[in-house]
């Protein structure tokens, strides 16, 4: 509704006459006149191409495999009884405990890399949830470590860590792997502890063989290693190539068996007696 005001002057006659104003009446507008009209979108002219607006890729979170479908590489062989490790001997090595429970601020300090550096302290953070027994929480926070630094192998670590205790093996192997990459020869104390990680997903899901090769090669690397060392003489007994059959069984604690005693020369026949000299004759 719209107020019109209208002004209208009276002609004066014989001199100035007052100023009438007409009343102030309300006027209708029509609907129709009230529906906006929509603008036409101006098509592109031939040749032009419409500009696109970036849009943001979102990160890809790991997505577990289904438990049951675990498909794991082919084992190590296992090595000769020449080649087993050596028990510990006092003052020969010093044995070291899981370095993955231990804080990564000691390592963070020295990092150079500001990518390298976030990312393991967002990796710091989701150790200590898989110590307080959350390993979903972890695995979320894992996801942002490898989106902002894809090759740092601390992260692939413990999301291996993350898998193992959700009992998804399968994926554990997969980022236990790419932490193994990542670590290679330069870093031996955490290549021991992949490793040893390794062992353990293929002990629980039924892998011994390739369970105690895994603990093997971790010892190999650092001899100190009691995860691995445990793990190792645990399962290297039941996985030792047997005997071919016939074979004779020796153990390494049992002295060889005693030789028979040659048997003894045959007695000789006595020698016969002279003959008997004749009688000297009476004659």
């Amino acid at each position: 509704m719209a107020a019109a005001l209208f002004l209208i002057c009276a002609p004066a006659r014989g001199g100035a006459g007052p100023l009438v104003l007409a009343h102030l009446e309300e006027e209708s507008i029509p609907a129709a006149d009230l529906t906006p009209t929509p603008t036409p979108t101006p098509s592109p002219e031939p040749g032009a191409e419409a500009s696109a607006t970036p849009t943001d890729t979102p990160t890809a979170t790991p997505t577990p495999a289904p438990l049951g479908s675990e498909v794991f590489p082919e084992p190590t062989p296992l090595p000769t009884a020449s080649d087993e490790m050596p028990p510990i001997e006092a003052g020969s090595l010093t044995p070291s405990l899981r370095v993955s429970d231990s804080s990564l601020q000691s390592l963070i300090d020295q990092e150079q890399n500001p990518a390298r550096a976030a990312s393991m302290r967002i990796a710091e953070q989701a150790r200590a949830e898989l110590l307080d027994g959350h390993p979903d929480a972890a695995s979320r926070e894992l996801a942002r470590a490898v989106s902002i630094d894809p090759s740092d192998p601390y992260a692939y670590f413990y999301l291996g860590r993350a898998y193992i205790a959700e009992k998804n093996y399968s994926q554990a192997m997969t980022f236990l792997k790419r932490a193994e990459i990542g670590f290679g020869s330069q870093n031996a104390l955490w290549l021991s502890e992949t490793l040893a990680f390794e062992g353990l997903a293929y002990e629980e899901s039924g892998h011994d063989t390739a369970a105690a090769a895994a603990y093997q090669q971790a010892l190999q690397v650092n001899p100190g290693n009691l995860m691995a060392r445990v793990g190792y003489t645990r399962l290297a007994p039941s996985v030792a190539p047997s005997a071919p059959e016939g074979a004779p069984t020796t153990s390494a604690d049992q002295p060889p068996p005693e030789e028979a005693a040659p048997p003894p020369p045959p007695a000789e026949a006595p020698p016969s007696a002279p003959p008997a000299e004749p009688a000297p004759s009476s004659d």
